[in-house]
């Protein structure tokens, strides 16, 4: 191979380099301001504004269907709330069982909360989450009781009630999960962008946007946004990853009514445990730390576990301490 050849090649290295640096940024940069709009604002016409103009041409419009995904006649899908000691044993389907003394004893027939409380919060009465604004009530659930469980974020020992629902009629979703990140690679790449914004980078960042815990709700804006502009687009949901579950997937739902979604269950569930790793980053031989149980969720059974179950039943009298 003569130095010619081996130079041009390294050109067209730096310039694929160049290139790609250029398109992130770009990719980068209409996000930015996308939520810099919204903060301020300044999103007058939605239409004007290009990660909008993206949606619209690659997810509302794709003709591939990348983005586009059914959750068929049949699927199962999981909800899950934290048991509050005390204030939520009235909305548990327990039995209840004879009077010791001045006492009553309460039992559970191994139900979680009945079917009003397993569904979404009435309209007007819930805080603001990831794809709904304060007072907006949308169906949350996810694929396994296990990301149901991880995403209420409970404590050791807590108690959680996780619902079953069947989807009854077939649900259009928008997939916004890894799944789709993997058909991102082609042909939606800046190769084929003239304005040279890296699509993969641009869409990444709103994965990021759906999936990425957060401390301060304010933050919800832009989904919430994308969401209900998404929603009026006539969809039924949207799927986005898990970040506490690498192998979950979390579902909104927009239209939960009774005859697209149908009760099954309720159980109860008991946080076991939490698993955490923390690495010292100081330290030359990568020491870390990790305790020994990750949340494993795992069916409350009273005949297994009665003695749990009498400590439980201890704490709903008196509240966690």
């Amino acid at each position: 191979m003569n130095s010619n050849h081996v130079k041009m090649n390294e050109g067209a290295t730096d310039k694929n380099i160049l290139c790609k640096m250029m398109s992130d940024d770009n990719a980068n940069e209409i996000f930015e301001k996308f939520i810099c709009n919204l903060e301020s604002g300044r999103i007058q016409d939605e239409k004007n504004n290009s990660l909008l103009g993206y949606i619209d041409e690659y997810v509302i419009h794709d003709g591939n269907g990348s983005f586009h995904k059914t959750l068929k006649n049949g699927t199962k899908v999981y909800r899950a709330r934290i048991i509050t000691p005390k204030n939520d044993f009235d909305k548990i389907d327990c039995v209840q069982g004879k009077r010791n003394g001045t006492k009553m004893q309460w039992l559970w027939n191994g139900h979680g909360f009945t079917e009003s409380e397993s569904r979404e919060a009435p309209l007007g009465t819930n805080s603001a989450g990831r794809n709904n604004i304060e007072g907006v009530s949308y169906f949350y659930c996810a694929n396994s009781q296990e990301t149901a469980c991880v995403e209420v974020k409970p404590l050791p020992k807590q108690i959680i009630s996780v619902a079953t629902f069947e989807v009854k009629t077939t649900l259009h979703m928008i997939d916004f999960t890894s799944t789709t990140k993997s058909k991102l690679k082609h042909p939606l790449t800046y190769y084929t962008d003239p304005n040279y914004v890296n699509l993969e980078t641009l869409f990444l960042d709103i994965f990021s946007c759906y999936s990425n815990p957060v401390i301060d709700i304010k933050k919800y804006k832009a989904t919430q946004f994308l969401s209900d502009y998404l929603r009026k687009t006539g969809i039924d949901g949207i799927c986005y990853q898990s970040y506490f579950d690498n192998k979950g997937i979390n579902y909104v739902i927009f239209n939960s009514f009774h005859e697209n979604l149908e009760f099954i269950e309720s159980e109860i569930i008991l946080a076991h445990g939490i698993k955490a790793r923390f690495i010292n980053c100081n330290s030359k031989k990568n020491n870390y730390v990790e305790s020994e149980n990750y949340v494993k969720s795992k069916k409350y059974n009273p005949n297994e576990e009665i003695e749990d179950l009498k400590i439980a039943i201890e704490n709903w009298k008196n509240g966690y301490k």
